[in-house]
C-alpha cells in the first residue's frame, strides 16, 4: 500500500512549510477541538505543525484509501497521557489535500490538547469555535448521509472490550458495552454512515449524527473475533466541544458501573 505524503510528512517531522505544499490553496481543516471548521491554509499549516509538536510524531497503526479518500489511524501522547487519534484526508484531482479532518480519544485527554492548542491560538480562532456549536454543512444530494449499516452479528464477545471516546479507561464485558452504547445513542439523531470498509476480522465506518442539534462526526472500528461476535470497539469522535454535551448527558443517566474513575484521568507516577 502506497503511504500517503501526509504521513511521510508528518512521520519525517515536516516543518510547517511543507506541510503547506501538500494543501490546496482552498483547504478545509475540521480539528478536532472546534465546532467550526478552518479554511485558512497558513493557519491550518501552523496549527498542524504546533499539535505535531506537542503530541509527538504519531505511531499510524492502519492507513486505507478509497478512491480520493485516506484514513489513518494513529497513537500520540501529550502530558504523559496515551491519545488515538484519526486523519481523515479528501484530495482533490490534483493530488492535493482539499480537506483533513481529525478525530481524537479519549475525552479527558483530548480536554489536554484542546488547552494547548487554546493556549496557542486563541488569539487567531473566534471564541465561537472553541464552543458547542456548528452545523452540518449539506454539499448537495451527492451528500446525503447514508442509513446506519448494522454489521451482522453484532453481538459483543463476553470479555468484549470498549475504547470509548468519552471514558477515561477500557470499560470490559459485552453486556457493560451493549448497556452503555444503548445509553449513548439514545441520545443521538440523525445518525448515518459515510464511508465504511470490511473484512472477516475487522469493521470500519466513519459515521456522523447529532446531540442537541450539534454535529459529530465519528469513527467505529470493531475486531471481530473467530465465532463473529465483537472482541473489541474502538469510537473516536469529533469537535471536542460537542462531544462534551455528549458526555454531560451520558454522566446523568448515572449508569451504575461506570464509577468516576471512568470519568477523569489518573495521576501519574512520575519518577
Amino acid at each position: 500500500m502506497t503511504t500517503h505524503s501526509f504521513r511521510t510528512a508528518i512521520e519525517s517531522g515536516a516543518n510547517r512549510e511543507k506541510l503547506a505544499e501538500l494543501l490546496s490553496p482552498d483547504v478545509t481543516f475540521q480539528p478536532p477541538m472546534l465546532s467550526k471548521s478552518i479554511q485558512d491554509a497558513s493557519l491550518m499549516a501552523d496549527m498542524i505543525s504546533y499539535a505535531a509538536k506537542i503530541t509527538g510524531i504519531p505511531e499510524h497503526i492502519m492507513e486505507f484509501s478509497n478512491g480520493p479518500r485516506t484514513l489513518m489511524v494513529w497513537n500520540g501522547k501529550i502530558d504523559g497521557y496515551k491519545m488515538q487519534g484519526a486523519t481523515v484526508l479528501t484530495d482533490d484531482k490534483n493530488g492535493l489535500i482539499h480537506d483533513i479532518a481529525v478525530l481524537m480519544r479519549p475525552w479527558p485527554v483530548v480536554e489536554r490538547f484542546r488547552n494547548a492548542m487554546f493556549k496557542q491560538f486563541s488569539g487567531r480562532i473566534p471564541a465561537e469555535c472553541w464552543e458547542a456549536g456548528g452545523k452540518r454543512e449539506s454539499q448537495g444530494s451527492s451528500d446525503t448521509i447514508s442509513p446506519t449499516v448494522r454489521f451482522a452479528p453484532l453481538e459483543y464477545a463476553e470479555d468484549a472490550a470498549f475504547h470509548s471516546p468519552m471514558l477515561s479507561k477500557t470499560l470490559t464485558g459485552g453486556g457493560k458495552i451493549s448497556n452503555t452504547l444503548k445509553v449513548v445513542y439514545s441520545n443521538l439523531k440523525d445518525l448515518g454512515n459515510e464511508f465504511l470498509f470490511a473484512t472477516r476480522k475487522q469493521t470500519v465506518e466513519l459515521f456522523k449524527a447529532s446531540i442537541e442539534s450539534y454535529p459529530l462526526d465519528g469513527l467505529n472500528i470493531r475486531e471481530l473475533d473467530d465465532q463473529g461476535k465483537i472482541s473489541s470497539i474502538t469510537v473516536m469522535l469529533r469537535p471536542w466541544p460537542n462531544v462534551s454535551v455528549l458526555r454531560a448527558r451520558t454522566i446523568a443517566e448515572n449508569i451504575p458501573f461506570l464509577t468516576n474513575d471512568y470519568w477523569v484521568l489518573p495521576q501519574l507516577n512520575i519518577a
